[in-house]
């Protein structure tokens, strides 16, 4: 696992390189050495360091995740090491900030499986398994919540969110194909910002050069495309009567596949955020998807939904542009709070300085101090005493 030569610009969707899962997350980085490793020490249980880079390498200019030795790359939602055979030079310090950040801004027992997640990210555990249930289907994932289920392929139709999108798609598909016009690509060009660019290079060999997106949510909404594309931002931030109704997205985009290309098989690493395609303008012919072991043709006006933590694949095998709306949501077996806990995270590691904050004062569950082992028996215990009194 190699840690990453060349640094994205501002995140222009999914899928466009390994990336936080924690970030999909960090908008301002810059180069990070090949040779730099992190160390984790370990003493009496706690993780100790400071988020500061030692003197070796004065020229890495990133912000403080970097510290933890993670990739941040654009798309997924991975942590992911950097390795090295030199003497380790960082230190690990920012991910322990964050999980007392996170004690006090909920109950223990509500984000276990979030404080869990990091701990395993800490000690590097990874997640990897071929599934039988479904034909042997692999998935693979630095950054994980346990106890998901795990599948390559959702039925949709189960969604009321993806129910509404598909209602919504011929004013979606309008307003894209204006958008492709000579006037209106040059209405994205004055107005938009980065319109149609294609995959970082750490991304480059898997997707490609021809695949490239237009970003309308990147965690935050992007106002400037947002104008742009008005109907379509409307429907995605819509909050309807129906909870269930409401799109869960972390990101949203439209994404062009070119003609005879396609996306080599490989995993995004996260397995707590789904990925959702409304086909748009969908060619006839060759045109696919493959996750895990079965490949699904799209649909115009018709949404597919899948785990892009198991090992995936693309095609698009005719002579004209494929259009889907892409978005990255929320693992429908997330609770608020653990969604809440992972957006916590998500600014964090973008803005650290946010941990400086003052927050509400540690509850008598507060763990933060505490070994990774230590720390699940006492929230077991909590639980467990909660589950008496209720």
């Amino acid at each position: 696992q190699s840690v990453a030569s060349t640094a994205p610009q501002r995140h222009c969707g999914a899928h466009l390189s390994i990336a936080l899962w924690v970030h999909h997350f960090v908008g301002s980085l810059v180069s990070f050495p090949s040779s730099a490793a992190f160390s984790l020490t370990d003493k009496c249980g706690q993780f100790s360091g400071l988020s500061s880079i030692s003197e070796p390498y004065p020229q890495m200019r990133i912000p403080v995740i970097a510290a933890l030795g993670l990739l941040a790359c654009e798309g997924s939602y991975a942590f992911r090491r950097p390795v090295s055979g030199r003497r380790s030079v960082l230190r690990m310090g920012l991910i322990s900030e964050i999980q007392e950040a996170l004690v006090k801004r909920h109950e223990v027992p509500q984000i276990a499986r979030v404080l869990d997640s990091l701990d395993n990210v800490a000690m590097g555990k990874e997640l990897a398994e071929n599934h039988e249930a479904h034909g042997g289907a692999r998935q693979e994932a630095s950054s994980f919540i346990e106890g998901l289920t795990a599948q390559p392929w959702y039925d949709a139709s189960q969604f009321a969110w993806c129910s509404r999108l598909e209602e919504s798609a011929d004013i979606i598909k309008e307003e894209l194909q204006s958008a492709l016009t000579p006037e209106g690509s040059e209405a994205l060009k004055q107005r938009g910002t980065n319109i149609w660019v294609h995959a970082v290079e750490e991304a480059a060999l898997s997707y490609g050069p021809d695949w490239k997106t237009l970003v309308l949510q990147d965690r935050e909404w992007d106002a400037a495309n947002c104008r742009l594309f008005p109907r379509t931002a409307e429907i995605l931030r819509k909050v309807t009567a129906d909870k269930d109704a409401i799109v869960p997205s972390v990101e949203a985009f439209f994404a062009r596949q070119a003609p005879g290309t396609g996306i080599k098989p490989h995993t995004d690493f996260c397995n707590f955020i789904l990925t959702a395609h409304l086909g748009l303008e969908i060619p006839a012919g060759d045109c696919w998807i493959k996750v895990g072991n079965e490949a699904r043709g799209w649909e115009n006006g018709k949404c597919m939904l899948f785990d892009t933590s198991f090992i995936h694949s693309t095609a698009n095998n005719t002579d004209k542009d494929r259009y889907v709306l892409l978005l990255r949501t929320w693992h429908p077996e997330l609770s608020q709070d653990e969604r809440e806990a992972l957006s916590f995270v998500f600014k964090a590691t973008s803005d650290p300085t946010i941990l400086e904050k003052k927050t509400k004062p540690a509850s008598s569950s507060d763990l933060s101090g505490l070994s990774m082992k230590e720390r699940k028996k006492r929230r077991q215990k909590a639980a467990s005493a909660k589950k008496g009194f209720s």
